[in-house]
């Protein structure tokens, strides 16, 4: 994934980037600025009878036909491995490359941003808050299967579209700090009206913890004294996501 960094800080400028329920397989719901929400569970198996390839295997060995010697085997591997597709583009090419070869890496890495291209067609240039569906498979597809937390800043303008995906923080698998004088400030610098709060879970649990809600609560306030809407924190993990505004946490 190629990102663009800003002045401020260490920033993703892409144009682009599902909160909910805590997942499994089928439809999940959600009632979220009013709305119910339901979409479907992309459960990826790993692994498999070769026979009979789980549906991730069996897509990513057509994928890797003519890479590799075996791809069916190849892709039941990685697959075993990683445990999804999600986890595959996650996944870092070291690990790849011990189980698929040097050749395969680099073609992971292009399927990888295909999918953040084709996601961030869905969000660009309309309002976020009237596909919110469209945002969270968006953001879900990066975050949910990363092993170390990120935190991301959506900023938007006063028709709520995104004027900036920012990398505010990235830290250690038990945290990343959240600065929120660095916030104000690049918020001044883009003129945003208003924000959506973003981070993951490398755990897996998106339920937030009690910093998390602490920190929701002391960015709101200080946004709101210079006019800036906090619309939501969202949680992304492999289990799920979690939005603190539909939970009540943010008001």
């Amino acid at each position: 994934m190629v990102y663009y960094r800003s002045r401020v800080s260490d920033r993703v400028d892409a144009r682009a980037f599902r909160a909910g329920d805590r997942s499994g397989d089928g439809p999940r719901r959600l009632r979220h600025h009013g709305k119910r929400i339901e979409h479907s569970a992309a459960g990826a198996a790993g692994g498999g009878d070769l026979a009979a390839p789980a549906p991730a295997a069996a897509i990513l060995a057509r994928i890797l036909t003519g890479v590799v010697d075996e791809p069916r085997r190849t892709a039941a591997a990685l697959i075993g491995e990683f445990g999804s597709l999600g986890g595959l583009l996650a996944g870092s090419s070291n690990r790849i490359e011990r189980l698929a070869g040097s050749g395969v890496a680099p073609l992971v890495d292009a399927l990888g941003q295909a999918v953040h291209e084709i996601l961030h067609e869905r969000i660009a240039e309309r309002p976020l808050l009237g596909d919110w569906v469209a945002l969270l498979d968006y953001l879900r597809a990066d975050l949910a299967h990363r092993r170390i937390e990120q935190v991301r800043l959506l900023h938007l303008d006063a028709g709520n579209r995104l004027i900036r995906d920012e990398l505010l923080s990235e830290g250690t698998v038990d945290g990343a700090p959240v600065p929120v004088r660095e916030v104000v400030a690049s918020c001044l610098e883009l003129g945003s009206a208003a924000l959506i709060l973003v981070h993951n879970h490398p755990s897996g649990d998106p339920q937030p913890s009690k910093a998390d809600i602490a920190i929701t609560h002391a960015l709101a306030a200080v946004c709101r004294q210079i006019g800036i809407v906090v619309h939501d924190h969202l949680i992304i993990a492999a289990a799920g996501h979690v939005s603190l505004r539909a939970r009540g946490d943010l008001a």
